[in-house]
């Protein structure tokens, strides 16, 4: 089954909403619904983004990775990335 996703970015946003993103992103595609209720796929990808996100922080925090030393910017034009999500990266 090929299935597209995007992420928008905001032009002015953080690094750490760009990584909480990122995060999001990469769970959604590690955990693609068997079935077809996307709402309940977007739902559950919350809640793990809220019970994930802050222990991947305090993981990086742990290996001494410095939160104030992330840097990762919004490109000023859009980028479009498509990936066939049924392959393995």
């Amino acid at each position: 089954m090929y299935q597209q996703m995007r992420a928008c970015f905001q032009e002015a946003a953080t690094s750490m909403s760009v990584l909480r993103s990122l995060w999001q992103a990469h769970w959604l595609h590690q955990n693609r619904p068997k079935q077809d209720d996307v709402a309940a796929w977007l739902e559950e990808s919350l809640s793990a983004l809220e019970d994930g996100f802050a222990d991947f922080i305090k993981q990086m925090e742990e290996a001494g990775w410095d939160q104030s030393q992330i840097f990762l910017k919004v490109p000023k034009e859009p980028v479009l990335v498509l990936e066939h999500l049924d392959q393995e990266v």
